[in-house]
């Protein structure tokens, strides 16, 4: 299922990606999925990584954390908006005649103050709907040994989980 596909420490990933875009753009947004934590592998360690990069912007997910304001790191700002679609992030990046790049973020909290359309509603519903049978059922997968390997390196869990997936 997962032959040729290649799992590389996400770090090291988005170094290469940014030093090879570095050259062609004048502004790069990372679209992250590693999640907000303090410590490990993640936005905030991304930061540390790819600072003094282009790298302006990461728009992250994952911890289903609520920033606002969004944080700026090491020259880079993160976004994340919360889960279960409770916020929309609004974001703006602005260049100063090609030489800064200026970013706003805000959050804007979908409650009662935002008018129902009714296209939308429906279509969400139907989402939701074809979603909620996954939510309740059990994939049973192989007894697969638990990986013994540093916390941090996912090297192994992911084969494992692909073995997993190939086999069921």
């Amino acid at each position: 299922l997962l032959r040729g596909i290649t799992l590389t420490d996400p770090r090291q990933a988005a170094m290469q990606t940014v030093a090879a875009l570095e050259p062609l753009v004048d502004s790069i947004v990372i679209l992250s999925h590693l999640g907000f934590h303090q410590s490990g592998p993640g936005d905030l360690d991304l930061t540390t990584h790819l600072a003094g990069s282009k790298v302006s912007l990461i728009l992250g997910g994952h911890t289903h954390a609520a920033l606002d304001p969004a944080p700026t790191i090491n020259g880079i700002t993160i976004c994340h908006a919360g889960a279960y679609t409770s916020n929309v992030g609004e974001v703006r990046l602005r260049t100063d005649n090609g030489k800064a790049i200026e970013v706003r973020a805000r959050l804007l909290p979908q409650d009662e103050t935002i008018l129902d359309d009714s296209l939308w509603t429906e279509t969400r519903e139907h989402i939701a709907q074809t979603f909620q049978a996954f939510h309740e059922t059990l994939f049973p997968l192989l007894n697969l040994p638990h990986p013994i390997e540093d916390a941090l390196n996912r090297d192994r869990e992911w084969t494992l989980l692909a073995r997993a997936l190939h086999a069921s």
